[in-house]
């Protein structure tokens, strides 16, 4: 029994450390999307500017950037002169500030998530690095936290999350029903 308590240690040990290390390169990232949204919502230019880019620099960068999109040449240059001639009219309908404002900010949010549920993970690994038992409650509580990282993270993401946290809320149940056993086998010795 010692002998598989001290191969949790060793294995938490280094998975715990793998997570520090985890958790500074998400904490630099948080930053950079929160830089990011910064800029977005207070520096981005105007629509109107960011289209004129779009609809008048862009053929010309593409053209000369990337030789394989000379081919297409002729009806890139017809869908941005529909373009142009939508927007000089009006009738173009598109928020591309509000549609990168968007992006930058799901983003962003995703991101401190993400660093949120790595923060929880390490916790975990740095009970068990501690020697503590992974059934005490400690270690139930802060699985559960993940879990739940795992669902706020899917609504941004996909299903693969909300399986992910499903599958880590049911192992943090075996492991309060193993803190039961192991406190009924303690009380019994």
């Amino acid at each position: 029994m010692t002998q598989q308590k001290e191969k949790i240690k060793k294995i938490s040990k280094v998975i715990y450390y793998l997570l520090v290390i985890g958790v500074v390169v998400f904490a630099i990232s948080s930053v950079l999307h929160i830089a990011a949204s910064i800029f977005v919502v207070f520096a981005l230019p105007s629509e109107e500017a960011l289209m004129n880019y779009v609809y008048t620099a862009l053929p010309h960068v593409l053209y000369a950037t990337d030789a394989s999109i000379r081919i297409f040449e002729p009806i890139l240059y017809d869908v941005f002169a529909l373009a142009q001639a939508e927007m000089a009219t009006g009738g173009l309908n598109l928020s591309l500030t509000g549609a990168i404002r968007s992006f930058v900010l799901t983003n962003t949010l995703q991101s401190l998530v993400t660093l949120g549920a790595l923060i929880m993970a390490s916790i975990v690994f740095k009970h068990l690095k501690n020697g503590e038992s992974p059934f005490s409650e400690a270690v139930i509580l802060w699985l559960k936290r993940f879990a739940f990282a795992f669902v706020i993270l899917s609504i941004w993401t996909n299903i693969i999350y909300v399986i992910f946290a499903l599958i880590i809320f049911a192992v943090s149940y075996i492991f309060d029903y193993g803190r039961l056993l192991q406190e009924e086998s303690d009380t019994i010795l």
